[in-house]
């Protein structure tokens, strides 16, 4: 004998169709053994857009900021490039110096290493 319960038709052994009935119970779809899973509030609509936009903002900052950083080290490339380009064309080397108003200093590089170690170089004339 078949009995209907809640749409789904089942087969029992007892000739009243009383006995060993479960009724119908739609599966929620979670894993936690037939529990349902604890319901948390959402934030509103405008609070979460004001938090993308606060994201994007910093990812936009830090882009910025690498930017930043690169062009920098590549200024200080050139900077550097350049140095090489005048000790080549005015044949100077590791010890020699360019001072802050163009003067070729020979033997300034000593000098120098010498003076930011508390040394003073012998002056000559």
């Amino acid at each position: 004998m078949k009995n209907k319960v809640k749409g789904v038709a089942m087969e029992n052994g007892s000739e009243n169709g009383s006995e060993n009935v479960v009724p119908f119970q739609p599966s929620t779809g979670s894993t936690n053994g037939g529990q349902e899973a604890p319901k948390h509030p959402k934030m509103s609509e405008e609070d979460r857009l004001n938090l993308e936009l606060a994201k994007s903002r910093k990812e936009t900052a830090m882009a910025v900021a690498k930017e930043a950083v690169a062009k920098s080290e590549v200024a200080d490339i050139a900077y550097k490039y350049i140095i090489l380009q005048l000790y080549m064309r005015y044949g100077l080397d590791q010890n020699d110096a360019i001072s802050e108003d163009g003067s070729l200093i020979k033997g300034g590089a000593a000098q120098v290493a010498q003076q930011s170690q508390g040394q003073t170089a012998p002056q000559t004339r």
